[in-house]
C-alpha cells in the first residue's frame, strides 16, 4: 500500500535563517538546490512517520544529494538540521515542525499497536488459564488412574489371598500308599490329585509343628518334587523327617525366628533327617554308686517287708 503524500513546504523564513545560510556555505551550491535536500529529506520523515534517517548513507539517499558522499550528513549536522546518535542520524525537533497529519497517523499507529498488545495479552492470558486448567485436568487424570491402578493391586491380592486359603481349606481325599507291582516290580503311577493332596497335607504338617509362614503353594510345589526325586519315599517318611527336625530344634534350643521354611526344608535338608529317629530324653549315666544304691535300696524293702 503506497503512503498517503500531502503536498507540504519549507516554513516561511527558511530562506534567511541562520541555520540554512550556514547551509548553503559550507555546501558551496545554488540556494534551490539545497532548499530541495531539506525538503526531500522532510518528506522521507513524513512519509515512515519517524524522525530516525539511519547513517550518512541513508541520509543522502533520502535528500536525493548527488554529490561527494558524506558531504551532505557532515554539513547537515554542522548546520543543526539533523543529529547524530551513536552513528544514527535524527531530523532535529521534527515532531514539533511536522504537519499535523503526520503526527495524527502517528498516534493512530500506536494507539493500534497498543491495541494489537492488549489483545495479544489477553490471548496469553487466556491460553495460560486454558493451559492451567489442563494441567489441573490431567494430573486429576493421573491421580485417577493411580488409585485406580492401586485398587486393581489391591483386589488383586485380595484375590490371591481368598484363592490360598480356599486351597488350604479345600477337603483333602484319601491316599493310598505307594504300591509295587509284583509282576514287573515296578512302581504304578500314582494320581496327581492324590499327590497334590498328600504334599498338601505334609505342609500342613510342617506349619504347624515347625511353625514358619511362607508361600503355602512353593512348599506344597517342593513336596512334589521330593516324591518325584524320591518315589519309595511314603508319607510316613515325610512325616518321621519333620519329627526328627523338629527334635533337633527343641534340643538345640532353636528359636522360631531362625527355622527354616518349609519350602527351603522340602527342596532338599529334610534328606538329612529321613534316617534318624526322633531324639528322647536324655537319661542318667549309670555308675557303680547309682548300682550300689540301688541295691541297698532293695536290701531295705525286703527286710521291711520280712519283719
Amino acid at each position: 500500500m503506497l503512503m498517503e503524500m500531502r503536498p507540504t513546504m519549507a516554513k516561511a523564513g527558511l530562506k534567511d535563517h541562520p541555520k540554512f545560510r550556514r547551509l548553503v556555505y559550507i555546501l558551496r551550491e545554488p540556494v534551490p538546490h539545497v532548499w530541495g535536500y531539506l525538503e526531500c529529506l522532510w518528506m522521507s520523515g513524513y512519509q515512515l512517520r519517524s524522525d530516525r534517517i539511519g547513517d550518512d548513507i541513508d541520509v543522502e539517499l533520502a535528500a536525493e544529494f548527488q554529490g561527494e558522499p558524506g558531504t551532505l550528513a557532515k554539513a547537515l549536522v554542522t548546520s543543526g538540521f539533523i543529529d547524530s546518535k551513536d552513528g544514527i542520524y535524527f531530523i532535529h525537533d521534527f515532531w514539533e515542525h511536522c504537519p499535523k497529519y503526520v503526527r495524527d497517523a502517528k498516534g493512530k499507529s500506536e494507539r493500534r499497536t497498543a491495541d494489537r498488545q492488549r489483545t495479544n495479552a489477553d490471548k496469553r492470558g487466556q491460553t495460560r488459564t486454558n493451559s492451567g486448567q489442563c494441567v489441573d485436568l490431567a494430573q486429576d487424570c493421573d491421580e485417577n488412574a493411580d488409585n485406580e491402578r492401586q485398587n486393581a493391586v489391591t483386589a488383586h491380592k485380595e484375590k490371591e489371598k481368598e484363592k490360598e486359603k480356599e486351597k488350604e481349606n479345600t477337603p483333602l481325599p484319601p491316599f493310598e500308599s505307594k504300591v509295587e507291582n509284583a509282576e514287573h516290580g515296578t512302581q504304578l503311577s500314582v494320581d496327581p490329585v492324590k499327590a497334590d493332596a498328600m504334599a498338601k497335607r505334609i505342609v500342613q504338617a510342617y506349619r504347624t509343628r515347625i511353625g514358619t509362614n511362607g508361600p503355602f503353594a512353593a512348599a506344597q510345589s517342593a513336596v512334589v518334587a521330593a516324591m518325584d526325586a524320591l518315589p519309595t519315599a511314603t508319607e510316613s517318611d515325610f512325616q518321621r523327617s519333620i519329627d526328627s527336625y523338629l527334635a533337633e530344634c527343641e534340643a538345640n534350643g532353636t528359636e522360631r525366628k531362625f527355622r527354616i521354611g518349609a519350602q527351603r526344608f522340602f527342596t532338599g535338608e529334610w534328606r538329612e533327617y529321613l534316617s534318624r529317629e526322633p531324639r528322647s530324653p536324655p537319661q542318667k549315666a549309670i555308675t557303680i554308686e547309682s548300682v550300689a544304691e540301688i541295691n541297698r535300696h532293695e536290701a531295705e524293702v525286703i527286710e521291711r517287708l520280712m519283719s
